[in-house]
């Protein structure tokens, strides 16, 4: 005969199979937890169509079965998205937060004029109403200096700028309208080598080096060539 305690046990353990039995019931055969709805937020460059395209989420799918990694995944192989987050929202919902990247310029590459991010990363082509200043630079690494530094640029330099340009990552040249160079250097001290770079911009000619800003040089044409 069964204890008092035994039938304790015996009741609880049935208690377990049967929640167990309903929970994958539920997850698995049941339409209470199946996909029935997918938000995506953070959206601005990129339609909606384009990323459930990317996701590849079955709709009525198990939403237990969700495989948040691969579908992320998926997602960050469309060069405008910086970022994602795939989660699970129960009972019946997935939610997708996307961080698009942002352009800071444009470049040209061979298959026309994209906008650049601050990486670098040149993702999305450019429409007849983007304007930003424009880089050159044969990779990601160069051409995200050159991004960063002509988003530092002042004010009043910008509309003498024609370009900027950087071919090692390590060192940008801002190339005016004119022509004269200015060898600008890394995205930092902006303000200190402003000041320097304004009075130097009054000499006639010669490109000006304020890659240091503490030790600004003027080069005369002869001395450049």
């Amino acid at each position: 005969m069964l204890t008092k305690r035994g039938k304790i046990f015996i009741s609880l353990f049935a208690f377990v199979l049967l929640a167990a039995a309903t929970g994958v019931y539920l997850s698995y055969f049941s339409n209470l937890l199946t996909i029935k709805n997918i938000r995506v937020n953070g959206l601005q460059l990129l339609s909606e169509e384009r990323v459930l395209e990317l996701a590849q989420i079955n709709i009525d799918s198990p939403l237990i079965e969700l495989n948040s990694d691969q579908i992320t995944t998926q997602l960050l192989r469309e060069k405008i998205i910086k970022a994602a987050e795939v989660r699970k929202s129960w009972p019946d919902s997935v939610v997708i937060e996307i961080v698009e990247r942002s352009p800071i310029a444009l470049t040209d590459l061979s298959s026309g004029r994209f906008l650049v991010d601050e990486a670098g990363v040149a993702f999305n082509r450019a429409g007849p109403n983007d304007v930003h200043p424009f880089v050159y630079a044969p990779n990601d690494v160069a051409r995200g200096l050159a991004a960063r530094v002509s988003r530092e640029l002042p004010e009043w330099l910008r509309p003498e700028v024609s370009l900027v340009e950087s071919y090692d990552g390590k060192r940008a040249v801002v190339i005016l309208n004119s022509g004269r160079r200015i060898i600008w250097g890394d995205e930092f001290k902006t303000q200190e080598k402003s000041s320097v770079l304004l009075v130097l911009l009054r000499t006639d000619e010669g490109d000006i080096d304020i890659s240091t800003a503490e030790v600004p040089v003027l080069k005369l044409p002869s001395e450049a060539n």
